[in-house]
């Protein structure tokens, strides 16, 4: 997926043109999932078209950093969204990021 992207996409991901930023990407990702982060794919007819993944942020605060990056022609398609949902329902089932505040 990463070697299909635009120009721009990749900018805008990896704030490189370069496609070693997207390796390193791919090959953090691909790492075995641990409480502190993990990865998920989205896949549609058995090609990657998105990726999101978590790293909590070790400080204590229950505060995690997500990235996201998702094929260009599947922008605008709720992909992004759907994984950053997944991630977060994720996260919080291993006690890695906070609930909802209530009003």
């Amino acid at each position: 997926m990463h070697a299909k992207m635009s120009p721009d996409n990749l900018y805008l991901r990896f704030f490189s043109f370069s496609h070693v930023a997207a390796e390193r990407e791919a090959r953090r990702i691909c790492r075995e999932p641990g409480p502190d982060h993990a990865a998920l794919l989205a896949v549609l007819d058995g090609e990657v078209v998105g990726c999101g993944s978590y790293e909590c942020a070790g400080d204590g605060s229950r505060s995690a950093e997500a990235a996201l990056a998702v094929a260009d022609d599947m922008h605008s398609r709720g992909v992004g969204t759907l994984l950053l949902e997944h991630l977060i329902s994720l996260a919080r089932s291993r006690g890695s990021a906070p609930s909802p505040r209530r009003r």
